[in-house]
């Protein structure tokens, strides 16, 4: 990651020198990986753990630094989540994150603590994202919405009902498709 990060990082840069050739200074970047993972963070978070080097003393302190921050999502307390200074649509989603790869028991009592924060967000489509997201990936996705819905405010629910028969379509489309080649795989 640190290397990936060190190519991001140059083509932000590049692309601002392009645009301002003239400047003796670069912005600040500050790179930092969101990680949900379930096994705790280990990879180097700089690129100057990568080098090998065979006698690091004599020439590591020449080597490109560059460090990253690990915000570990899985390792955070809801609560301090819920503290970010956000805008709740980002809040929701750091949230989603951190419980996405729940069992599908703890998934929906959580969402059931997560409907007030969802009834904060007033963009519709961060509303759209937050349901997809909730539905493609937590685990039981008819269960999600009809916990969600007792708990949201008539506009909130309209828009979670709007995505649940969308999927609805898509599936009921989805199985007519796979009927319809196993018909022909069959010779009906």
């Amino acid at each position: 990651m640190a290397a990936r990060l060190y190519v991001y990082t140059a083509r932000v840069l590049d692309k601002w020198l392009r645009k301002n050739p003239g400047a003796r200074r670069v912005p600040p970047i500050l790179p930092v990986v969101l990680y949900n993972g379930r096994p705790a963070w280990t990879a180097p978070t700089t690129l100057r753990e990568l080098f090998w080097l065979p006698n690091p003393s004599v020439l590591r302190e020449h080597f490109p630094q560059l460090s990253y921050r690990v915000d570990d999502l899985r390792r955070s307390e809801d609560e301090a989540l819920e503290q970010r200074s956000l805008p709740p649509f980002g809040r929701v989603a750091l949230l989603l994150l951190r419980h996405c790869d729940d069992a599908e028991e703890d998934f929906l009592v959580f969402l059931t603590r997560l409907a007030a924060a969802i009834n904060e967000v007033q963009d519709r489509d961060d509303l759209i994202s937050c349901f997809t997201y909730i539905v493609e990936a937590g685990p039981g996705e008819a269960e999600a919405l009809d916990t969600l819905r007792p708990r949201l405010s008539p506009p909130k629910e309209e828009v979670a009902m709007t995505i649940a028969d969308a999927l609805h379509e898509r599936g009921r489309k989805e199985g007519l498709e796979q009927g319809l080649e196993r018909g022909r795989e069959e010779g009906l």
